[in-house]
């Protein structure tokens, strides 16, 4: 493998040097804390401890690292030179040199929604030869064009499961699912109708048309409240106008059926929520969806739609792609328009499909990006969103590939480092190659992350006063320790980052880590604690070990599930308390900035080569385009 020294310009690559001349042993290292997991009665009381003793939330805040960035480089340090980045993109020389080469580009080059669609066709129709539970888009397609379903009859159907699997939010049944948080039936059915009428009269808009589509709670839909998860928020204040990205799956036919649950705030990656009930992984009702697109990850791997559109601030559509063993994409910063979606954590958050395979993956993404007026970020995008005609005919042949052998071996389950060895070795054997790179200050980028998001997740919970569940108020007091000197430095960080990134892209093609650092952990139990939440920091550092970087330096992201081999399988019981037997792994690819083509053609690689559906879970729906 060939080693890859990160440098950069002027002041940030002083302060990258400084970390590079370290080794990568010490660049690369990550901190480990292992607080306690509380929940239930506990929780209400230490909740009123952090909130009310004086010290007590400054002394969390200290201990989790959040005033680390402080004191963590001496005196004359470079850092201190550097010049603060809010906005997760690199410079302008960058923008103009990536207009150029997108101007070159011949015509032809971008897939049409339609093939990119029936790509899907070469993994054989949902339950047959392939054991191929999950419904694709294409598969929609045949139902309807067969005549024998409408989408009149599949929102019924979807609207009786709902019914008969998801009970009041009280999140205390461990054999309801709690994926859909809203549901109105009257619109639901509305648009079946309309759909329904275009297909039979030969109008169908696109290959979406009758397509049912969820949507996370922080993404305004017409009709519904826009509640972030909350008890409070937009209570009796329906959004009068879909977000952009909404509007644009909805003129292209597609049914929203509703909202999906989430973690509060999307303050969690675990999906215990008591306003919406705990979303339930289908592959195993005791374990976590993850978070905080949970509800929109096993809605999704239970097969309610093919496709179901999140949010990512921290690894949020990743993480439950991973936990329920589906795609999911984070897409470059501002490469979706974040207009009508509620702006928690604006400088790390974006927009992005999480869906049943890598062809309805690309498709949910080609609809939905692009340049949007209503969002000014959007309209800096050096190049239209494309998949690649190569999607079609994946290879890796000459890819440079990424890796970070320390970083990623910092697993609380072994079952993903195997995992991410046959990956990487089938790279190799169809002529990749494998490159170790350093990404400097890699523990204060980890915090930087961490000071970023929760930063403006206070600020967002402040302007919207309201009864927070237990385990947000601690990280609401927590958070509001926090002073502008953390946030300043943190973004000097993220310059950094976004250097080192531009020089590390120049030498590899993606980079190549988990999803996350564990599988799908167990809920708490007895189901009564999930009325109160529960606070999990230990493992919710693991879940979004591998999430940051992306978030914190605007690339895009991609996880694709693969789902475990017997002889890998044999290794998760040296996991102990992490172990998941059974639960799939996610693999992500990272990007430079605007190539999410490049990582749909990845994830297409993948989905042809590893086992990305395994078998039927215990929650799937059935098939509900059957005749």
């Amino acid at each position: 493998m060939q080693a890859t020294t990160i440098t950069a310009d002027s002041a940030v690559r002083a302060a990258a040097s400084a970390a590079s001349a370290a080794g990568p042993a010490d660049s690369m290292a990550l901190s480990d804390p292992s607080p306690p997991i509380i929940s239930g009665v506990a929780l209400a009381v230490a909740t009123r401890i952090v909130e009310n003793v004086p010290g007590v939330a400054t002394f969390l805040a200290s201990d989790s690292g959040l005033f680390s960035l402080r004191t963590a480089f001496p005196v004359g340090h470079p850092m201190h030179e550097v010049a603060p980045v809010i906005e997760p993109l690199p410079n302008e020389s960058w923008f103009q040199a990536k207009r150029a080469a997108a101007a070159a580009r011949k015509d032809g080059d971008s897939l049409a929604l339609s093939e990119i669609v029936h790509a899907a066709d070469s993994l054989g129709i949902a339950g047959g030869t392939h054991n191929r539970h999950l419904l694709s888009i294409a598969d929609y397609v045949r139902g309807y064009a067969s005549g024998k379903v409408t989408p009149e009859e599949v929102v019924d159907r979807i609207i009786a499961t709902i019914e008969a699997t998801h009970n009041p939010a009280d999140g205390t049944s461990p054999i309801h699912l709690h994926y859909v948080y809203q549901l109105d039936r009257d619109v639901l059915r509305a648009q079946a109708s309309a759909s329904t009428e275009r297909l039979k009269s030969g109008k169908r808009i696109s290959p979406l048309d009758g397509v049912p589509i969820l949507v996370k709670d922080e993404i305004d839909v017409k009709g519904f409240e826009t509640r972030c998860g909350t008890s409070f928020l937009n209570r009796g204040n329906k959004a009068t106008a879909d977000a952009s990205s909404i509007a644009k799956l909805r003129a292209a036919g597609a049914i929203i059926i509703g909202k999906a649950a989430m973690d509060e705030w999307g303050w969690a990656v675990f999906g215990i929520n008591p306003n919406t009930g705990t979303a339930r992984n289908p592959h195993d009702l005791s374990r976590s969806c993850g978070g905080s697109s949970g509800g929109c990850g096993g809605a999704v791997a239970a097969g309610f739609c093919p496709v179901a559109i999140g949010a990512d601030g921290g690894g949020s559509i990743r993480i439950p792609a991973s936990f329920c063993g589906v795609f999911g994409l984070k897409p470059t910063a501002y490469r979706i328009s974040s207009h009508g979606a509620y702006p928690v954590c604006s400088s790390v958050g974006v927009k992005g499909p999480l869906a049943a395979t890598a062809s309805d993956l690309a498709a949910a993404y080609l609809v939905m990006a692009g340049p949007d007026a209503k969002d000014p970020g959007s309209l800096r995008q050096p190049s239209p969103p494309s998949v690649p005609r190569s999607f079609l005919k994946p290879a890796v042949a000459g890819l440079r590939v990424g890796i970070m052998p320390s970083y990623s071996s910092l697993v609380g389950d072994p079952v993903i480092s195997k995992v991410m060895q046959r990956v990487m070795d089938r790279l190799i054997q169809e002529n990749a190659t494998l490159h170790e790179i350093v990404i400097p200050h890699l523990e204060q980028t980890r915090l930087a992350h961490s000071v970023t998001i929760t930063s403006e997740m206070h600020a967002t919970a402040r302007a919207q006063p309201g009864d927070l569940i237990l385990s947000n108020r601690t990280m609401n007091a927590v958070s509001g320790t926090l002073k502008s000197v953390d946030y300043l430095m943190a973004q000097k960080v993220r310059a950094v980052l976004i250097e080192s990134l531009t020089d590390i892209f120049k030498q590899v093609d993606v980079i190549l880590c988990p999803s996350t650092g564990i599988r799908s952990p167990k809920l708490p139990t007895p189901p009564r604690v999930l009325h109160y939440g529960t606070t999990d920091h230990s493992n919710g550092l693991k879940t979004m070990r591998f999430a940051f970087i992306a978030n914190l330096g605007g690339l895009p992201g991609v996880s694709v599930p693969v789902f475990p081999a017997e002889d890998e399988e044999e290794h998760g019981a040296k996991a102990g308390p992490h172990s998941a037997p059974g639960m799939p792994v996610g693999v992500q690819f990272m990007a430079e900035w605007f190539e999410e083509g490049r990582l749909l053609e990845l994830a297409r690689w993948m989905e042809t080569r590893f086992d990305t559906a395994g078998k039927k879970s215990g929650a799937w729906i059935g098939d509900i385009l059957a005749g």
